[in-house]
This record gives C-alpha cells, structure tokens and sequence, in this order.
C-alpha cells in the first residue's frame, strides 16, 4: 500500500480569504459535475459564453430577464447565432450504447458454454444429439427469463436445470460443479473489442455525452466495462434487466432528456432499436455476425424512417451526423450494438 495511501489532502489557504464567494440572493452557482462529469467538454465556446452568462445574471429561480439583444451585445453574437446557440442548450443530445456485441464480444462466450455443456453431459454418459441439447437449453433460458433476467448467471443456472431434465435426475454433482466452472470462466475471460470502438467512441465523446445502457448482470457488465478500457468515453452506465419502450423512458426522464433528442445505436433490433424507436427516439443498427435466436424481431414498415442500418461500427459516426443533418429537429445523439442480419444479439 502506498505510504500517503489513506491521507487527507494538504489543507491549502486561499490567497484572498476576504475574496471566497458566498452564494447570496442569486442563482450564480455551478456545481463541480459540471466540469468533472463532461458537461462544459461537450459545449462549444460560444455555448459556454451563453450559459455562464445566464447562470450569472438569473435570479435565484434561474430565470434571466435580459432582452436577448442586451445579451447578443454583451457575447458579441448576432441574433441568427444566439438564437442557434440557446436552442442547442435547451435541446442537448444523449448517445447511448450497447455493450454486448456491440463494444465487445459476447455471444461467442455463450456458444463456447454450449459446447462445453455437451461436453459435461457426454463426460457424464450422456451423449444426446446437439439439436435436442440446443432446442431444451433454448427453452428453459427463455423460461427463465422473467426470473433470472440476462446474463451468465441466468445462463449457468438454466444449464443445471437442462442438464437435471436432459440426464433424469442424474446428473452428478462432480458434472454441476464443472458447470459452475463454466460459468466462472466465461464471467473472467478477456474482453475483446470490436474493431475501431475506440475511435469512434473518441470522436462521438467529443461532441455528444455518452451513455451506455446495456442488459446482463450488474457486476459482470461493470467488470466489462472496466476491463475494457472504455469507461472513460461514458458519462453514465446503465445496466437494465430488460430493455422495452418503458425502460428506455425511464432512463431519459432520470436524466432529463427528451425521446426526440436521443439515438440508440445497437445490434439487436428486438433490444436496441425498436423500443427506442417506439419511445420517440432514433437509432442506428449495426448488424453482429453472432447472435441469439431470441433477439430476432421484424421491423415494421413504419418505422424505417427512424433508424438507418450501417455494416460495422467505424461507420456509426457518419451515420450519425447524416441523421443530424437530415433530420427536421436536428435528431439525437446514439447507444449501441452488433446483430446479425435476420436476428439479433443473445445479450444486448
């Protein structure tokens, strides 16, 4: 450990005592998260003139009553640049992501737990036809869904029932203890990422406040994300037992943003696309080679004007500006995943 491990930081005097600010009758305050959780990075010089302005001459409700001329005069803006710079900070975007099969690989974890199953069930002297394995390992997950929700935990335990089922009550415990193993190997194994998540992820950071919303459990999905190295991109992590048009508006009330300034980029058009379209949003699809047959969904004719379909993940950024140059309100900001066409991710 550290020798300064534990220590409070130095107490430092300020250089003007008689000069520290009090908060009096007005609303001239700006909390630390707004330089520390990426707000001030995400606005524009002239956004940052504007808001500092305001916050300095509102009243304690944070109302201003400057004619928006007195405050054109003052930023040295004109009217046609005011107006635009106010409507970005009234209407600021939010892009979400995925994380399973779309930042990092997944399913391919599962399908190797598959294979690992069979081979557990064989070594027990059960040697059954994969399709039979496949179609009651198949069942009993969605079963379990409403249960155990997603993720290696609900996968692991749904593999002990099979496996109960599948041998009559027979299976040992040596065998169950094997898959138990499984399940530990999977939770521990490398993330891998996606090719030029890193990249993107930089450049859309730059301008819009990510946020990455994504299903499973919570101390595998936030060991994930840790390990992976992109933590730092995401100004906020939500890991959901489910994702429906009723979660996704939860999220964007909890953090203040509206449907129409929202886009989701995801894999799964079951998980990530539809939902956030119905809620009002918009999305961009990014098809996974690997998938889950419980994610497939069709997609409704209606809704194709809300979502566009890229083939990898270095083209999520120029798919978004064409949905912010083409859109009539200026549209949203993204979340993503990886599908394969024609179905989607297991985990999304």
């Amino acid at each position: 450990m550290p020798a300064d491990a534990g220590r409070k930081p130095p107490h430092r005097i300020p250089p003007r005592p008689d000069r520290v600010r009090r908060i009096a009758g007005g609303f001239a305050f700006v909390p630390n998260d707004f330089l520390h959780q990426g707000f001030f990075a995400s606005l524009s010089h002239a956004e940052r003139s504007l808001y500092f302005f305001l916050v300095l001459a509102g009243d304690r409700n944070g109302v201003s009553f400057y004619a928006y001329d007195r405050i054109c005069d003052a930023l040295e803006l004109s009217q046609d640049e005011y107006l635009v710079v106010r409507k970005s900070l009234i209407d600021k975007d939010l892009i979400a992501f995925d994380g399973d099969d779309t930042l990092w690989h997944n399913e391919r974890s599962f399908r190797h737990g598959r294979d690992r199953f069979r081979a557990i069930l064989a070594d027990a002297g059960f040697a059954l036809p994969e399709d039979t394995i496949e179609s009651v390992v198949n069942e009993i997950e969605v079963q379990n869904l409403p249960f155990f929700g997603y993720g290696v935990s609900s996968f692991t335990l749904s593999l002990i029932e099979a496996a109960v089922g599948l041998t009559n009550g027979q299976i040992a415990a040596r065998h169950i203890d094997a898959i138990v193993a499984v399940a530990k190997t999977m939770i521990t194994s490398e993330v891998e990422l996606f090719p030029a998540v890193k990249p993107a992820l930089a450049s859309l950071s730059r301008r819009y406040p990510l946020v990455l919303i994504t299903k499973g459990d919570l101390l595998h999905q936030r060991s994930k994300l840790t390990r992976s190295g992109l933590e730092r991109y995401f100004r906020y992590v939500e890991v959901v037992s489910d994702k429906t048009p009723e979660v996704y508006a939860a999220i964007l009330e909890r953090l203040g943003i509206r449907a129409g300034r929202f886009l989701m980029v995801g894999n799964s058009l079951k998980s990530d696309i539809l939902p956030v379209v119905e809620a009002g949003g918009w999305a961009v699809h990014v098809p996974a080679a690997v998938s889950w047959s419980h994610e497939d969904a069709e997609s409704p004719a209606h809704l194709h004007g809300r979502f566009v379909e890229v083939p990898a993940l270095e083209r999520v950024p120029d798919a978004i500006s064409t949905l912010v140059r083409t859109s009539p309100s200026r549209r949203a900001a993204p979340a993503a995943g990886r599908r394969r066409p024609g179905a989607g991710s297991r985990r999304s």
